[in-house]
């Protein structure tokens, strides 16, 4: 089925959840069908390998060459078919959550302060939101160690290199702000996953990952459901009681959905479900 009728019969159905599921669970197929090929070519090229000998005869170690090239070869054409497949699943996914036309945002900035991935966020968060913006926010014009958002300012601080994903990140933190909706949703999803749970400062939580560095000693309670590999973050909570909890959720969902939605339905279906529910509240 070709991308663009995916996208068409997506908008047909009143369920967006229901139909990004199937995209995402059709791409996913088709990609790992691929990704199952490249995988034996590559176990033939490495046994070829270690059947090649340099005290054999020259007859066979040409044979044997020339079995690795075509296998190398073979290889190469997979992995292009694959890069070009996640392309396709991505911009198919994203045709099908986002809105046609793209909307003004109430959003405050110098262009020229920007990167050109960074623009390219913005216009992609200009297909996201349907809803009018209740109040402005501004993304400042200087760069800070580490990206966050304002709240009481409503403003995105980004660092040096940020880039369109880091934008789209606190982007989100915005719309748990200005959509109060947004943000109980997320705060119940991760808070009903982690029903027993008692939160844990992060850095606590996770005390071997940033030992090694990979994540950051940050003191805020978290909880650790049953997060996958890479999503830590979203059990990382803001505020003192379970009533006011402020969440990664959005933020962290809407982030993975922008750079690799495919990516994020194959590794935590269920924060891809969540946030195809969020992008259609906030159609």
């Amino acid at each position: 089925v070709a991308a663009d009728d995916l996208v068409a019969q997506a908008e047909a159905s009143g369920d967006l959840v229901a139909d990004l599921v199937a995209i995402a669970r059709d791409y996913d197929r088709r990609l790992r069908e691929l990704e199952q090929r490249l995988e034996l070519y590559n176990r033939r090229a490495r046994a070829v390998s270690a059947a090649y000998r340099i005290d054999d005869p020259p007859e066979r170690r040409n044979r044997v060459l020339r079995l690795a090239q075509q296998l190398d070869g073979r290889a190469r054409l997979m992995r292009r078919r694959l890069d070009r497949l996640r392309t396709e699943a991505k911009r198919a996914i994203h045709e099908a959550a986002l809105l046609r036309e793209p909307r003004p945002l109430k959003l405050t900035y110098r262009p020229e302060t920007l990167s050109e991935n960074e623009r390219a966020a913005i216009r992609w968060l200009e297909r996201l939101l349907g809803r009018e913006m209740p109040r402005d926010v501004m993304i400042s014009q200087f760069r800070v160690d580490r990206a966050y958002y304002t709240p009481k300012e409503r403003v995105i601080n980004l660092h040096t290199g940020a880039g369109g994903r880091v934008l789209v990140h606190e982007f989100g933190h915005a719309l748990d702000e200005l959509f109060p909706e947004v943000s109980e949703a997320s705060r119940r999803w991760i808070l009903s996953r982690a029903a027993g749970e008692k939160p844990r400062p992060f850095a606590e939580l996770w005390r071997e990952k940033v030992s090694i560095g990979k994540l950051p000693p940050d003191p805020e309670p978290a909880v650790r459901d049953e997060l996958p590999d890479g999503f830590e973050y979203v059990g990382k909570l803001y505020g003192t009681s379970f009533e006011d909890f402020d969440t990664e959720v959005t933020s962290e969902g809407l982030e993975h959905f922008y750079a690799d939605p495919i990516h994020l339905w194959r590794h935590f279906p269920a924060l891809y479900e969540h946030m195809v529910a969020i992008i259609q509240m906030l159609r």
